[in-house]
């Protein structure tokens, strides 16, 4: 699938929760580069997968989203819009967001969306609009999923319904470089059709990450699969994940791809149990966690 120029008539869509009954688990997950892993657990705050392997509850609010600012600029105090979950003080800095996905550049600049606007807060000056407002820059559909890319670029995650009965099944990957210049990497990507999670369409996704190459992998939520998404826009099925468990987030440093999954099963009244896969370079898959409630 080669790499599409997002067209004239993408919709307006406001950044919304699901208005079903359908509860989110959490999405954020992300590597330091010690080989750190953090990531949001719907009920406790984030965790930590230390070197040693070892997991620990780092705290801070039980968000769905989060973003790893290495730059340390946000250590002391975090920009409006969001908590910290990390140490004052503590480098790298754990950003937590409870409305919107987010992440944090080199540099400290981290992204969100407000409404149907994603923004760009850099320390110590006003956040900026990057795409929308009243300038005329083309909307967003429902965004579920942003990570930061090569060369000062942004990608975004856009669907157009989370769930099965409003909207279509469209599904996006979006690359915003840093003028706002939006364009789409793929769209309707998922393969075919099948059963889908609960409550969701077959090409509902959720988190992404981009590697230093601009190569994506996204977190195919609905179809419960990992998607490999390369420069040329050819699309790659690299896991796939048995019931009940799915994909939320993804995480990729040094050639690994780590994968936050949930725990959807139904007769455990929604108790959104999170593991964390590693997939080596090799393709060898390895469980680094599996947090359990009733323990």
């Amino acid at each position: 699938m080669k790499a599409l120029q997002v067209c004239n008539s993408i919709a307006i869509a406001l950044l919304t929760f699901v208005a079903t009954g359908y509860g989110h688990p959490g999405s954020g997950i992300d590597v330091d580069a010690k080989g750190r892993v953090y990531f949001t657990d719907t009920y406790k705050g984030i965790q930590l997968i230390d070197e040693r392997g070892k997991t620990s509850l780092l705290g801070g609010e039980a968000a769905h989203w989060m973003a790893l600012d290495e730059s340390g600029k946000w250590a002391n105090t975090p920009p409006p819009e969001f908590g910290r979950a990390s140490a004052e003080g503590a480098t790298p800095t754990v950003l937590t967001n409870p409305n919107s996905p987010c992440a944090a550049d080199a540099g400290g600049a981290v992204y969100f969306l407000k409404g149907d606007e994603l923004y760009r807060q850099i320390m110590g000056k006003n956040a900026e609009i990057l795409v929308g407002g009243a300038d005329g820059k083309k909307k967003l559909r429902l965004i579920t999923g942003v990570a930061i890319g090569p060369c000062g670029s942004v990608y975004m995650l856009s669907v157009d319904s989370s769930d099965r009965i409003s909207g279509t099944d469209y599904h996006a990957v979006l690359k915003v470089n840093s003028d706002g210049e939006v364009s789409a990497v793929a769209e309707n990507f998922v393969p075919g059709k099948g059963d889908p999670l609960d409550e969701v369409r077959w090409g509902y996704c959720r988190g992404l990450a981009v590697d230093e190459s601009g190569v994506v992998y996204v977190a195919g939520t609905g179809s419960r699969a990992v998607y490999r998404i390369d420069r040329n826009g050819e699309i790659k099925e690299m896991l796939r994940v048995n019931a009940p468990w799915s994909p939320t987030g993804v995480a990729v440093r040094d050639g690994a791809v780590f994968v936050l999954e949930y725990d959807h099963s139904l007769a455990k009244n929604r108790e959104w149990e999170p593991r964390i896969r590693k997939i080596d370079k090799d393709g060898k898959i390895t469980i680094l966690a599996h947090i359990q409630r009733d323990k």
